[in-house]
């Protein structure tokens, strides 16, 4: 081949090269500040709802592409990205709500990125008017006390509640009725938290306001009982320094918890007067005998009531004599003795001066 052959073909080559050359420059420049994408998931956050509206929607997460440089992207957090409707435009009932790149806000540092595709594009939510209203709580007991127990009241605190939700609900509602509380083989009273089966009482849409603690208290008591006795009582010799006590035969009857009442015996119980209950009377004789002297006389020419000589009538109280071998059997018997009431016939007991 000849030397005029080789040269066009020589410089085909170099101007192949040269062209490669420039077209890679072209690109490997322009790479770096090309805009780049990612995707972004982003939270939906709704404003200015309307008081006395409850939001339901359906979806509460966006998957956004954002381009722009690496730099801004790199800078980029998840949560700097927000979709934000205003609900000042929004209606009571069903809203279709498109999503755009309005809707999406950065903060100003980052304005520089461009929203891309937007998944998905619209959102659905309904608004829902409601109210609150106080309502009352009715709670009741379920199952029996302990043998000789019995169920005495069942207290709520706070014995009323406000609920808040949708009209249609919330209006019909007057009172709720929470879990009964199990008194089953109680012999004391018992206290808790008020339990709430949600959906069936109040449905899902409905919420207690505040959430504040709701407790109860359940009464028991022993069974009350009565019981008389035949035997015949004479009063214990008070000394009365200057009084004296007439003869008096007494019968007894007590009352209080069943199981005091079964277990006590006539003979523990003496009757007797104390000085407290005689200067009571005599107090009460003294003052009824001033108002007698300024009813009867204004010129206060009686100095001595009538009534100053008669007898007084004094209460009859009671001394529990239970012997110190029982009492040291069962220390809980005077415990128990002091619960039951003592009815004695007669109640009074007449004292005069000696």
């Amino acid at each position: 081949m000849s030397r005029i052959d080789k040269e066009p073909k020589t410089m085909l080559r170099l101007a192949s090269l040269l062209l490669a050359l420039l077209v890679w420059v072209n690109f490997s420049g322009r790479k770096g500040n090309e805009d780049i994408e990612r995707f972004v998931h982003v939270p939906l956050a709704f404003e200015n709802q309307v008081e006395n509206t409850k939001l339901v929607a359906e979806t509460y997460q966006f998957q956004v592409t954002l381009s722009g440089s690496q730099k801004d992207l790199d800078a980029l957090r998840n949560e700097d990205v927000k979709i934000r409707i205003d609900l000042r435009t929004a209606s009571p009932g069903v809203n279709n709500f498109s999503i755009s790149s309005k809707n999406v806000t950065m903060p100003e540092k980052l304005k520089s990125l461009k929203v891309g595709m937007i998944i998905p594009q619209s959102v659905k939510f309904t608004i829902i008017q409601t109210m609150e209203k106080e309502v009352s709580l009715f709670v009741f007991p379920n199952g029996k006390p302990a043998e000789n127990y019995e169920f005495i009241d069942l207290q709520v605190t706070p014995p009323k509640i406000t609920i808040v939700g949708p009209v249609a609900t919330v209006s019909e509602l007057d009172q709720l009725v929470p879990d009964s509380i199990d008194i089953s083989g109680a012999n004391k009273n018992l206290s808790g938290r008020i339990q709430f089966d949600y959906e069936r009482q109040i449905g899902r849409d409905v919420v207690i306001k505040n959430n504040p603690e709701i407790n109860y208290t359940v009464f028991i008591s022993e069974k009350q009982s009565s019981r008389s006795f035949a035997k015949t009582y004479e009063l214990d010799p008070p000394d009365l320094e200057g009084y004296t006590a007439k003869k008096t035969s007494f019968k007894l009857a007590i009352s209080g918890p069943i199981t005091a009442v079964d277990w006590f015996k006539p003979e523990w119980v003496v009757p007797i007067i104390t000085r407290d209950e005689l200067q009571r009377s005599i107090g009460e004789r003294a003052l009824q005998a001033g108002q007698d002297l300024e009813n009867a006389s204004p010129d206060g020419d009686q100095e001595k009531p009538a009534n100053a000589d008669l007898p007084l009538n004094v209460l009859v109280t009671y001394r529990l004599a239970i012997p110190e071998e029982e009492r040291a059997a069962w220390p809980e018997l005077s415990e128990k003795a002091e619960l039951l009431k003592y009815k004695w016939t007669p109640e009074v007991v007449e004292v005069g001066i000696k």
